[in-house]
């Protein structure tokens, strides 16, 4: 829920960064970076089965970077002011937290195949919510701190998947 309420948000945040950092015509690129991004990490893994095992601690190590990525990927946009010759870096760092995001969900479905379905539910609810909610901050808070506020539930998501982490009780 929280990796694709996330991810569809980060998506619709980075069209509304690129029409103000890039020509507006390349705003919409965004949407295909995105979905190659998600599309590369479910590949890579697919490439990785069998040599690597999927676990939900993996999983929540890529929630983790991904949630890390977003505002790396931000800061990169805004340090580095376009120029054409730097169009295929604004799309590559842009990339980089799809994949991640991606790799989180195909490694959670893998290992979490006997409830695909219920994964799939809340994978279409967050994605749908992202979608309704995204305008309202977008609106709130203007392009960059929509993003960055985003990038916190893949936290929250990066924790939830470590189940197995121990916190100490309460004396």
């Amino acid at each position: 829920f929280l990796v694709t309420l996330s991810g569809l948000m980060f998506e619709v945040g980075l069209t509304r960064i690129f029409s103000a950092t890039i020509w507006y015509h390349y705003a919409f690129v965004a949407i295909s970076v995105a979905l190659l991004g998600w599309g590369l990490g479910g590949f890579a893994l697919h490439l990785l089965r069998g040599r690597v095992a999927f676990t939900r601690e993996r999983a929540a190590v890529s929630t983790f970077l991904y949630g890390l990525s977003i505002p790396l990927a931000l800061w990169l946009i805004v340090r580095y002011p376009f120029h054409p010759d730097r169009l295929v870096f604004y799309f590559a760092v842009s990339l980089l937290p799809f994949f991640l995001a991606g790799l989180a969900l195909s490694m959670l479905f893998a290992v979490e195949r006997e409830r695909a379905g219920k994964l799939y539910f809340a994978d279409l609810v967050g994605a749908s919510l992202g979608a309704l909610t995204v305008t309202f901050l977008l609106s709130w808070l203007g392009g960059e701190s929509a993003v960055l506020a985003v990038s916190i539930a893949p936290f929250v998501a990066a924790a939830a998947f470590a189940s197995r982490l121990r916190v100490p009780a309460a004396v």
